[in-house]
């Protein structure tokens, strides 16, 4: 008998997957929601663990996501004493990203997020901008990356500050009436091929999510009042003087006397949403995914598609049936058999022992089948 508030044995965990690995953060992420598209019991036993590890391939790419990011804005720490500073520190860096696309024409690392299902979702979209992904051919310029670079920044606990704020609002070549923004995101690859078919999957999704948080953004339809009571944060509730110095110091649109004023996270989400209208008419529903030479750090593809809100829906649900523990997990099937090999969990995995167990039986009961109709005795002509 298990002792009351003792950990579950792995095998003997039947909760669904929500209650095993999110119940806690009480909320999904963008990744959550596509990782299983390459291989679902991958991602579990990723789960199971607790960890992705990272292998070279992965490190490179978030050192070179780092430097394009640092191309737009640069990060500022700053101290936080509650979890309401926490979310105003969210919601301010959401303001200084629509103002870097306000006032450059692009900003990158926005936090985005909204319900589903009655699920929240939050993600981070790689860039946004006025230009129409569908039209416009990627600079070459390759971004340097040095060897063994790191970064000390964090981007949840500091001010995204612009780098420029001097361009006129908004960019010469973005007249007021045509502020539509695309969805876009940058990958990054070891060799000089880039995804075909299948593998591209789950880039599409996720760039569709995004393009569907941020629409629910824009749109007002984000019920913040379930926001407060999904994490329990006050909405009232005044940030600390530490928070407020350190903010109000920054160059922002934001003045001293308007943050005093709306001094609370229902007063940042309301600045939140006209920044939303300010900067935004419409998104674009021509959504890219660029991909990066790791080597050389430039473009060698961009690939584009269009939103499809009934394409989305369906992964969604069915995404989450499998985190509500209404389906069992799946791995891959034969076909893609070969995504095993790039696995690391390939030699103790179920799904691939009960795979190749099905496959032997399969040519065992054809191998009988073959053989008695061998041995079945031949009917005589007759004269």
């Amino acid at each position: 008998m298990q002792p009351d508030g003792a950990p579950i044995p792995l095998e003997n965990d039947n909760r669904p997957p929500f209650d095993r690995f999110r119940a806690g953060k009480k909320t999904l992420s963008v990744t959550d929601l596509v990782s299983g598209v390459w291989c679902e019991q991958q991602f579990k036993y990723s789960l199971e663990r607790g960890f992705k590890r990272p292998t070279p391939a992965m490190k490179k790419g978030t050192k070179l996501h780092k430097v394009l990011e640092e191309q737009v804005h640069t990060t500022v720490q700053v101290e936080i004493s509650t979890k309401e500073d926490q979310w105003g520190l969210k919601l301010f860096n959401m303001c200084q990203g629509l103002l870097c696309l306000r006032h450059g024409g692009l900003t990158r690392e926005l936090s985005v997020f909204g319900f589903f299902n009655g699920y929240f979702i939050q993600g981070s979209i790689d860039e946004i901008s006025y230009t129409n992904p569908g039209t416009h051919v990627a600079a070459k310029a390759p971004p340097t990356v040095a060897s063994g670079e790191t970064s000390d920044s964090d981007s949840d606990g500091g001010v995204l500050l612009p780098i420029d704020l001097t361009s006129p609002s908004p960019p010469p070549s973005t007249p007021e009436h045509e502020l539509t923004v695309y969805v876009s995101d940058t990958k990054t690859r070891s060799s000089q091929t880039v995804p075909r078919g299948s593998q591209l999957r789950a880039t599409i999704l996720q760039l569709m999510l995004y393009h569907h948080l941020l629409s629910g953004l824009h749109a007002g339809d984000v019920d913040f009042t379930k926001i407060l009571e999904n994490f329990d944060l006050d909405g009232s509730k005044n940030f600390s003087d530490n928070l407020l110095a350190q903010i109000a110091s920054l160059d922002s649109e934001i003045s001293l006397e308007e943050l005093l004023e709306k001094n609370s996270l229902w007063g940042l989400w309301g600045i939140l949403q006209r920044k939303l209208r300010e900067t935004i008419n419409t998104i674009g529903n021509t959504l890219a995914v660029s991909y990066r030479s790791q080597k050389y750090g430039d473009i060698m593809e961009t690939k584009t598609f269009e939103y499809d809100e009934a394409l989305l829906t369906k992964h969604l649900n069915h995404t989450l049936d499998w985190w509500q523990g209404k389906r069992p997990t799946v791995g891959v099937e034969i076909e893609e058999a070969w995504k095993c090999g790039k696995c690391e969990f390939e030699p103790t995995c179920t799904w691939r022992l009960a795979k190749i167990e099905e496959l032997k039986q399969a040519m065992e009961a054809k191998k009988k089948t073959k053989r008695k109709r061998s041995e079945s005795p031949r009917k005589q002509k007759k004269p």
